[in-house]
Protein backbone atom coordinates (compact mmCIF):
# COMPACT_ATOMS: atom_id res chain seq x y z
CA UNK A 1 0.00 0.00 0.00
CA UNK A 2 1.88 3.62 -0.79
CA UNK A 3 1.32 6.66 0.65
CA UNK A 4 -1.57 7.66 -1.38
CA UNK A 5 -3.84 4.79 -0.83
CA UNK A 6 -2.65 5.26 3.20
CA UNK A 7 -3.54 8.83 3.20
CA UNK A 8 -7.09 7.86 2.06
CA UNK A 9 -7.64 5.04 4.01
CA UNK A 10 -9.90 5.88 7.45
CA UNK A 11 -8.10 6.93 10.90
CA UNK A 12 -8.01 5.91 14.01
CA UNK A 13 -7.80 8.76 16.42
CA UNK A 14 -5.44 9.21 18.91
CA UNK A 15 -7.48 7.39 21.76
CA UNK A 16 -8.13 4.55 19.13
CA UNK A 17 -5.13 3.74 18.73
CA UNK A 18 -3.61 4.04 22.51
CA UNK A 19 -6.41 2.00 22.96
CA UNK A 20 -5.82 -0.70 20.15
CA UNK A 21 -1.86 -0.75 21.25
CA UNK A 22 -2.97 -1.22 25.18
CA UNK A 23 -5.65 -4.22 24.87
CA UNK A 24 -5.25 -5.54 20.90
CA UNK A 25 -1.55 -5.27 20.43
CA UNK A 26 -1.39 -7.92 17.58
CA UNK A 27 -4.34 -5.73 16.19
CA UNK A 28 -3.08 -2.71 16.60
CA UNK A 29 -0.48 -2.55 13.44
CA UNK A 30 -1.97 -5.04 11.61
CA UNK A 31 -2.12 -2.31 8.41
CA UNK A 32 0.67 -0.06 7.97
CA UNK A 33 0.15 3.04 10.16
CA UNK A 34 -0.61 5.90 8.22
CA UNK A 35 1.67 9.04 8.12
CA UNK A 36 1.25 11.90 10.89
CA UNK A 37 1.49 9.09 13.81
CA UNK A 38 4.70 10.62 14.57
CA UNK A 39 3.69 13.52 17.14
CA UNK A 40 1.50 10.76 18.55
CA UNK A 41 4.48 8.63 19.38
CA UNK A 42 6.51 11.16 20.87
CA UNK A 43 4.15 12.08 23.38
CA UNK A 44 3.94 8.79 24.20
CA UNK A 45 7.71 8.87 24.86
CA UNK A 46 7.32 11.76 27.17
CA UNK A 47 4.60 9.87 28.91
CA UNK A 48 6.98 6.93 29.06
CA UNK A 49 9.56 9.11 30.39
CA UNK A 50 7.60 10.70 32.95
CA UNK A 51 6.70 7.43 34.48
CA UNK A 52 9.88 6.29 34.15
CA UNK A 53 11.45 9.40 35.67
CA UNK A 54 8.48 8.45 38.60
CA UNK A 55 10.48 5.55 39.63
CA UNK A 56 13.37 6.59 40.15
CA UNK A 57 13.51 9.98 41.51
CA UNK A 58 13.38 10.95 45.03
CA UNK A 59 12.59 14.82 45.15
CA UNK A 60 11.10 17.44 42.56
CA UNK A 61 14.19 18.56 41.40
CA UNK A 62 15.81 15.05 40.47
CA UNK A 63 12.38 14.29 39.07
CA UNK A 64 12.71 17.06 36.52
CA UNK A 65 16.42 15.99 36.09
CA UNK A 66 14.82 12.09 35.27
CA UNK A 67 12.53 13.21 32.91
CA UNK A 68 15.43 14.55 30.78
CA UNK A 69 17.94 12.34 31.04
CA UNK A 70 15.83 9.46 30.28
CA UNK A 71 13.54 10.94 27.99
CA UNK A 72 16.90 11.76 26.23
CA UNK A 73 17.96 8.08 26.32
CA UNK A 74 14.74 7.07 25.18
CA UNK A 75 14.81 9.01 22.09
CA UNK A 76 18.61 8.26 21.59
CA UNK A 77 17.53 4.76 21.50
CA UNK A 78 14.43 5.05 19.54
CA UNK A 79 16.12 6.61 17.10
CA UNK A 80 19.22 4.03 16.46
CA UNK A 81 16.94 1.43 17.07
CA UNK A 82 14.02 2.79 14.39
CA UNK A 83 16.57 3.34 12.01
CA UNK A 84 18.92 -0.07 12.65
CA UNK A 85 15.22 -1.38 12.04
CA UNK A 86 15.00 0.49 8.90
CA UNK A 87 17.94 -0.57 7.56
CA UNK A 88 17.92 -3.99 8.26
CA UNK A 89 14.42 -4.29 6.71
CA UNK A 90 14.94 -2.50 3.53
CA UNK A 91 15.18 -5.27 1.05
CA UNK A 92 12.07 -7.12 2.46
CA UNK A 93 10.14 -4.06 3.53
CA UNK A 94 6.98 -2.58 1.71
CA UNK A 95 6.90 0.67 0.95
CA UNK A 96 7.46 2.75 4.38
CA UNK A 97 8.66 5.68 5.43
CA UNK A 98 11.25 6.09 8.35
CA UNK A 99 8.81 8.74 9.89
CA UNK A 100 6.32 5.64 10.06
CA UNK A 101 8.22 3.81 11.44
CA UNK A 102 9.38 5.91 14.12
CA UNK A 103 5.45 6.51 15.13
CA UNK A 104 4.80 3.07 15.00
CA UNK A 105 7.65 2.06 17.41
CA UNK A 106 7.19 5.04 19.72
CA UNK A 107 3.45 3.60 20.28
CA UNK A 108 4.66 0.57 21.23
CA UNK A 109 6.37 1.73 24.28
CA UNK A 110 2.89 2.22 25.60
CA UNK A 111 2.91 -0.77 28.11
CA UNK A 112 5.83 0.72 30.09
CA UNK A 113 3.89 3.05 31.55
CA UNK A 114 2.46 0.60 33.83
CA UNK A 115 6.19 0.01 35.23
CA UNK A 116 5.45 3.35 37.29
CA UNK A 117 2.10 1.40 38.93
CA UNK A 118 4.18 -1.79 39.15
CA UNK A 119 7.52 -0.23 41.05
CA UNK A 120 4.72 1.28 43.67
CA UNK A 121 3.11 -2.23 44.36
CA UNK A 122 6.39 -3.45 44.98
CA UNK A 123 7.49 -0.77 47.53
CA UNK A 124 4.62 -1.38 49.22
CA UNK A 125 5.88 -4.87 50.41
CA UNK A 126 4.38 -8.50 51.57
CA UNK A 127 3.30 -9.69 47.73
CA UNK A 128 3.60 -6.72 46.15
CA UNK A 129 7.22 -6.96 44.82
CA UNK A 130 6.18 -10.51 43.71
CA UNK A 131 3.34 -9.31 41.67
CA UNK A 132 5.33 -6.05 40.34
CA UNK A 133 8.23 -8.68 39.34
CA UNK A 134 5.84 -10.84 37.14
CA UNK A 135 3.86 -7.94 36.07
CA UNK A 136 7.02 -6.35 35.12
CA UNK A 137 7.79 -9.43 33.36
CA UNK A 138 4.26 -9.69 31.20
CA UNK A 139 4.77 -5.85 30.18
CA UNK A 140 7.73 -6.82 28.85
CA UNK A 141 6.45 -9.56 27.09
CA UNK A 142 3.33 -6.98 26.22
CA UNK A 143 5.76 -4.28 24.81
CA UNK A 144 7.69 -7.06 22.64
CA UNK A 145 4.61 -8.29 21.35
CA UNK A 146 3.59 -4.50 20.11
CA UNK A 147 7.10 -3.47 18.75
CA UNK A 148 6.57 -7.07 16.79
CA UNK A 149 3.20 -6.09 15.57
CA UNK A 150 4.21 -2.49 14.92
CA UNK A 151 7.04 -3.27 13.21
CA UNK A 152 5.71 -5.89 10.90
CA UNK A 153 2.58 -3.97 10.23
CA UNK A 154 4.32 -0.71 9.47
CA UNK A 155 7.06 -2.44 7.40
CA UNK A 156 4.17 -5.08 5.94
CA UNK A 157 6.81 -8.03 6.79
CA UNK A 158 5.35 -11.49 8.36
CA UNK A 159 6.00 -11.44 12.36
CA UNK A 160 8.80 -13.99 12.19
CA UNK A 161 11.11 -11.41 9.98
CA UNK A 162 9.86 -8.41 12.50
CA UNK A 163 11.18 -10.65 15.43
CA UNK A 164 14.34 -11.52 13.46
CA UNK A 165 14.53 -7.43 12.71
CA UNK A 166 14.70 -6.63 16.75
CA UNK A 167 17.12 -9.58 17.71
CA UNK A 168 19.15 -7.97 14.80
CA UNK A 169 19.05 -4.53 16.10
CA UNK A 170 19.54 -5.74 19.53
CA UNK A 171 22.73 -7.19 18.53
CA UNK A 172 23.79 -4.54 16.79
CA UNK A 173 23.08 -2.11 19.11
CA UNK A 174 25.16 -4.33 21.52
CA UNK A 175 27.94 -4.15 19.28
CA UNK A 176 28.32 -0.47 18.54
CA UNK A 177 29.77 0.72 21.57
CA UNK A 178 31.93 -2.48 21.87
CA UNK A 179 33.36 -1.53 18.73
CA UNK A 180 33.55 2.09 19.54
CA UNK A 181 36.00 1.08 22.11
CA UNK A 182 37.85 -0.92 19.97
CA UNK A 183 38.48 1.39 16.99
CA UNK A 184 39.04 3.74 20.38
CA UNK A 185 41.87 2.02 21.99
CA UNK A 186 43.52 1.20 18.28
CA UNK A 187 43.32 4.85 17.83
CA UNK A 188 45.34 5.41 21.00
CA UNK A 189 47.66 2.39 20.18
CA UNK A 190 48.32 3.77 17.46
CA UNK A 191 49.17 7.26 18.11
CA UNK A 192 51.63 5.85 21.24
CA UNK A 193 53.86 4.39 18.61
Amino acid sequence: MNNAELAQTPRLDAWEQIYAVLFRPAEAFSAPVKPGTLPLGLAVLLLVSVMLALIHAGTLVSLWLMIVMIGCWLVLLWCLGSGILYLLTRGVAAEATLGQLLGATALSTLPWCLLAPLHALAARGGWGPSVAAVGTLVVWVWWLKALQGAIAGTLGITGKQATMAIFGSVITLLALPLLLGIVGVLTVVIVAL
